[in-house]
């Protein structure tokens, strides 16, 4: 990390150059220096929306399902199919290291 000078903080430049107006715009001025000073230069990966919706998505889905939720009522509440519920509870059953992730039909009200 680069230390950043105090009079560049405590300074709000009117005009940045594109490059920087545009992350200022996103995050704000000093964020933009905080992300300068640490990662200025290097290349940065930063994830898809839709992969960080679907990781949030699976873990309260799962939070849902151990509360009582149905299958049926999680694939409503999720805009999913049954066997995308299905499919998503064996996957956090895995990730959880719970071994015999078959789920039974007595579980499932069916």
């Amino acid at each position: 990390m680069i230390e950043i000078p105090k009079w560049m903080i405590e300074t709000v430049p009117d005009e940045l150059p594109d490059v920087y107006q545009r992350i200022v715009d996103l995050i704000g001025y000093r964020s933009m220096l905080a992300l300068i000073s640490n990662y200025g230069g290097d290349y940065m990966y930063v994830p898809k929306l839709d992969q960080l919706q679907r990781v949030m998505r699976d873990d309260k889905l799962m939070a849902d399902y151990i509360k009582g939720t149905t299958p049926d009522q999680l694939a409503h509440r999720y805009n999913l199919s049954v066997v995308q519920v299905y499919e998503i509870i064996k996957k956090q059953n895995k990730k959880a290291g719970i071994i015999g992730d078959q789920i039974s039909l007595l579980e499932t009200g069916t």
